[in-house]
């Protein structure tokens, strides 16, 4: 059985909705981030860890309820670079933890240093 037809534990929905719904907010996003001035980056980067956010706090959910699955969220990416469906989901929580530390880092020096992106110094 094909594991986008299973229910999702937290959300109750079939996982190829929760995926179609997810890529769809991220390709919003990026075009989004893309298309912004240089004056609303700060918009961007709380935006990023924002998603950030919601992505660990879907994945420890996960884990409370101890979700044994993989996530299947690189699709048909794992098979044509013949990983496992456990590095996979390694690999991408490794790309969660990139996103989370980078962008709250990058907040923190911003509100640190009391500096916009605009600032040329």
């Amino acid at each position: 059985m094909n594991d986008l037809w299973v229910l999702d534990p937290i959300f109750r929905v079939k996982l190829r909705f929760l995926m179609q719904v997810a890529g769809v907010l991220e390709i919003a996003y990026g075009l989004m981030c893309l298309n912004l001035s240089a004056a609303k980056q700060e918009k961007a980067l709380l935006l990023l860890a924002w998603l950030g956010t919601s992505l660990a706090a879907y994945r420890y959910g996960l884990w409370l309820m101890d979700w044994k699955h993989p996530c299947n969220c690189m699709g048909y990416l794992t098979k044509a670079l013949h990983l496992s469906a456990e590095a996979a989901d390694d690999i991408a929580m490794i790309i969660l933890a990139c996103l989370l530390v980078g962008s709250y880092a990058c907040l923190y020096w911003l509100w640190k240093t009391g500096r916009k992106c605009t600032d040329p110094t």
